[in-house]
């Protein structure tokens, strides 16, 4: 059987290089994989820790920076107004996520003051921050107003810093960033309103789920209400019914009142059995064998039947109770 399976000579040697060498390379893809994971991994822990820090410290960090380049990259005869400006520019963006429209209009009055003083600054990154928060928490209106200013002072500065035969380029280079600033805060917006508009729907839907559980909880108890009302009214009924008739035929026929009394605990029986299997789901802890008991399975307890303090009547279950005679 071994012979017959086996493979000619030199062939097993090859697939057996072959299967090591494939699992060299699937170990290398695996070990290349986790280490390209890595990076993934922490980026995600980075973004997670930015995200725990209170928002002003966040946007607090933008206008530190910018303070920070002018001290390390400015002559000393030209960094008290550049530092100045720098923070007209940048300091209020701490604020921007409070009142971004006020915000806006102090960084545009900060930068339109530059452009008077003909002070070229990169705190003007400022303006395009201010456009986004404008544009991410105010209606159209204020973001096309918002762009439209912010429109003006770069054609503004490209017209006085423009190198010669450059406007055209640095025009559009700067006005596909306001779009793109603009654009940005609408869609930060819109996500917004939509995220709030699908937790307002899921929130009402719960609230009606809830009113149609109320609504079937009550019904139920109407049910179950009209069930006991039935029970009750037709079970008191027969019982009341036998028991005239054994108590007018107990001195004539004895045999026929004891029927009578036996009807008359069985049908009481059979209610109980009713109401309990009416009531059972109201009663879940309970197996289902106590809340539903057969009723030949069931017998009297002389101590749980006799009220307090009073000995049964009866000695065994053959004794045939006695009763008082009826009133003509």
């Amino acid at each position: 059987m071994t012979e017959a399976v086996a493979e000619p000579d030199g062939a097993h040697p090859v697939r057996h290089r072959d299967r090591v060498r494939r699992t060299r390379t699937a170990v290398r893809l695996t070990r290349y994989a986790g280490l390209a994971s890595l990076p993934a991994a922490g980026l995600g822990v980075a973004a997670r820790r930015w995200s725990r820090l209170p928002p002003m410290v966040r946007d607090s960090l933008l206008p530190a920076l910018l303070l920070l380049h002018i001290v390390t990259t400015r002559a000393p005869r030209e960094l008290p107004v550049a530092v100045a400006l720098t923070a007209a520019l940048a300091l209020p963006l701490v604020w921007r996520r409070r009142a971004p429209l006020t915000v806006f209009g102090a960084v545009a009055a900060a930068a339109f003051v530059q452009w008077l003083m003909d002070v070229q600054l990169p705190a003007d990154i400022a303006l395009l921050v201010a456009l986004y928060t404008a544009a991410a928490n105010s209606g159209r209106r204020g973001t096309l107003v918002a762009a439209a200013v912010v429109e003006a002072g770069a054609l503004l500065a490209c017209l006085r810093w423009a190198a010669e035969g450059a406007f055209p380029t640095l025009f559009v280079a700067v006005t596909a960033m306001v779009v793109t600033a603009a654009v940005l805060g609408v869609h930060v917006r819109t996500t917004r309103a939509y995220l709030a508009a699908v937790e307002e729907r899921a929130a009402r839907l719960e609230q009606q789920q809830d009113q149609q559980a109320r609504l079937a909880v009550a019904e139920e108890r109407t049910r179950i209400t009209r069930e006991m009302h039935d029970i009750v009214t037709h079970n008191l009924s027969v019982m009341v019914a036998l028991t005239d008739a054994a108590v007018h035929a107990q001195h004539r026929s004895p045999g026929k009142a004891t029927t009578a009394m036996l009807q008359i605990s069985e049908t009481g029986r059979q209610a109980l059995t009713d109401m309990r299997r009416s009531l059972g789901i109201l009663r879940t802890d309970e197996p289902d064998a106590e809340r539903h008991p057969a009723s030949h399975n069931w017998r009297p307890s002389p101590t749980r039947c006799a009220p307090p303090g009073c000995r049964p009547a009866w000695r065994s279950r053959a004794a045939t109770p006695t009763y008082p005679p009826p009133r003509n």
